[in-house]
């Protein structure tokens, strides 16, 4: 249950991140939009294919464990770089922009 409401907070802080943004640019941070779609895709998608291959061939507990950490550590891994990266580049072009704007009001 704790898991769930991780979730539903980190989507609930991404969006104001997102509306933060928009207020202060004038403009969609759309890379980052664009990254938290994929993330969710192949994300969903790895776990239905695990799923159903556990299902296909028959894993045990033990055998669907082991292909669920062994594809999703590293997946989950390169996922957190690739949005913390995102995330500053976001940042920088937020008060570049918002700079920018204040400059020509």
């Amino acid at each position: 249950m704790s898991s769930l409401r991780s979730i539903y907070e980190d989507a609930r802080t991404t969006l104001r991140g997102w509306a933060k943004y928009k207020r202060q640019t004038g403009k969609l941070p759309w890379l980052s939009i664009i990254v938290h779609t994929l993330h969710w895709i192949v994300m969903l998608s790895g776990i239905g294919a695990i799923v159903w291959l556990s299902g296909r061939f028959r894993w045990t507990r033990w055998q669907f464990l082991g292909a669920f950490f062994a594809a999703g550590l590293p997946y989950g891994i390169l996922s957190l770089v690739i949005k913390r990266r995102v995330l500053l580049n976001q940042i920088r072009n937020g008060r570049r922009l918002a700079m920018q704007r204040k400059l020509t009001s």
